[in-house]
């Protein structure tokens, strides 16, 4: 029981020092000034991530309209091909295969 208290003050004490250090690597600047130029650092990093997003997004989007076209014409060239009458059942009589 007292192996299994410690060894979980340890995985504790660690896993704090490790947030703790996470959090003043990503402390917020000393003055108003630096903490602006620190928002508009991090707006423009946000839009730039969001315009790359949106650009990969709008190229998927392109490929998925090509295949939808090119499935569109071939369900044109079926259909067209369904419609048709069966030569079989226009004149049976002349079929080849027939005995």
């Amino acid at each position: 029981m007292n192996t299994a208290f410690k060894l979980s003050a340890v995985l504790v004490t660690l896993f704090t020092s490790a947030a703790v250090a996470e959090n003043a690597k990503t402390a917020p600047p000393a003055t108003a000034q630096q903490a602006l130029a620190h928002a508009k650092k991090m707006q423009a990093q946000e839009r730039q991530a969001m315009a790359d997003r949106t650009k990969r997004l709008d190229a998927k989007m392109a490929q998925l309209q090509g295949e939808i076209a090119q499935l569109q014409d071939e369900v044109r060239g079926l259909s067209y091909e369904l419609s048709k009458e069966p030569k079989y059942f226009a004149d049976p009589e002349n079929d080849p295969l027939r005995p």
